[in-house]
This record gives C-alpha cells, sequence and structure tokens, in this order.
C-alpha cells in the first residue's frame, strides 16, 4: 500500500475521543522529553569527570613546523 492521505468523516463523539487521544499523546512527548533531561542530568552527575585535556599534545606522525 501506498503512503496516502485517507481522509474520513468522524461524529462528534469520535472527534471529541480523538482530541483526547491527542492531547494524550502531546502530553507523553512532554513527559517523555522531561524524563530524558532528567536521565541526562543524572547521568552526567555519576559519571566520574572527564580528563582535563592536555594542550599541545600531538597524535602520531604529526609534524612540527
Amino acid at each position: 500500500m501506498e503512503a496516502k492521505t485517507v481522509s474520513v468523516y468522524l461524529t462528534v463523539e469520535q472527534a471529541d475521543v480523538m482530541g483526547e487521544w491527542i492531547a494524550n499523546a502531546r502530553r507523553l512527548d512532554e513527559l517523555l522529553e522531561e524524563l530524558q533531561e532528567v536521565s541526562f542530568r543524572i547521568t552526567e552527575r555519576s559519571l566520574p569527570p572527564k580528563p582535563a585535556r592536555r594542550a599541545g599534545k600531538r597524535g602520531p606522525g604529526a609534524t612540527f613546523g
């Protein structure tokens, strides 16, 4: 089946239910985003600090000129 938009008519009751579903989905998206942000903050606090990078350190084969 090709991806094509299909329009249907809804009763007032069906439209009300769909409206609730859409509102619930949007709220769920907001909550998931908030949960992800909290999770990232907790992870950052739980991990050991990153070692400081040393200035001037070059990889193998680096040339100085």
